[in-house]
């Protein structure tokens, strides 16, 4: 989410991005716009776009220019005000913008409307079952809190957020535990696919390079950014953490979605060794 100042600098009118963005809607009603756009997109991420309350990501901006057929000339323009609304989004944040929403990994996802996460070596938390996270603590010698796990997991079925992974095809290829627990982890990928606010995208291995690879998974909420490398965990905000996301964005861009990565999802389930 972005602060009152910058939630301002974003509506300005003229010259404000979101301004921009919900004069190229047009006509449409944010439902049917939402339609043309395709999936991931909802009536009200569309609203927090246009109201300055969410600042656009560059695939985003790109879909958005599509379905609007904007111009080349409009295109380079609203990149060169994204450039700028990121700068300034770092500026406000570093003079009174508003707190981070990020937390210590107990501290899970709080109120972040916008959730990004990119993993490259195992499922992530937030769409584990138990039988695969119990497998992960097994091996990392913990013990499985099943009461914080499905706690944080409430943030699926919160419709006003928009949760998005990326996961390494590696990831769906790596088997924990028997092959029954594998099955149910990838059964449950394809259902959380299915939902309105939630987007599965998965990175093929034989992908070329997009973007340098980061140094473990990487998980973004709103505007903050934390990379662990299995050390330990870094906390980045304001130029930085867009930094993080432009590297994702790249990788997101270079993913299989929707029916391309269901379909990668299920080739691993046939892949599974027998039960």
């Amino acid at each position: 989410m972005t602060n009152s100042r910058m939630k301002a600098w974003l509506t300005r009118d003229p010259g404000g991005l979101s301004t921009e963005l919900a004069a190229a809607r047009g006509g449409h009603s944010t439902r049917k716009f939402a339609d043309i756009l395709g999936p991931g997109w909802s009536s009200s991420k569309i609203s927090k776009l246009e109201n300055g309350e969410q600042l656009i990501t560059g695939p985003d901006l790109d879909a958005w220019a599509n379905a609007t057929n904007a111009t080349q000339a409009t295109r380079k323009r609203w990149l060169a005000m994204l450039s700028e609304a990121e700068i300034k989004r770092a500026q406000f944040r570093r003079h009174g913008g508003a707190s981070p929403t990020v937390q210590r990994n107990e501290g899970l996802e709080g109120d972040a409307a916008y959730i990004r996460v990119y993993a490259p070596d195992l499922i992530p938390d937030l769409l584990q079952t138990d039988g695969y996270a119990a497998e992960v603590a097994r091996l990392a010698g913990t013990e499985l809190d099943r009461v914080s796990l499905h706690h944080r997991q409430r943030a699926l079925t919160d419709t006003d957020r928009d949760l998005r992974f990326l996961l390494g095809e590696a990831v769906l290829r790596t088997v924990l535990g028997e092959t029954s627990v594998m099955a149910a982890q990838l059964d449950r990928l394809v259902s959380a696919s299915a939902m309105s606010n939630v987007q599965i995208a998965v990175l093929p291995l034989a992908s070329p390079l997009a973007a340098l690879p980061l140094p473990g998974p990487v998980t973004i909420l709103d505007e903050d950014a934390v990379i662990d490398d299995g050390v330990k965990a870094r906390h980045y905000s304001g130029a930085e953490a867009a930094g993080v996301g432009v590297r994702l964005d790249r990788l997101w861009a270079a993913a299989l979605h929707g029916d391309g990565a269901r379909e990668r999802i299920l080739a691993a389930v046939a892949n599974l060794p027998p039960a």
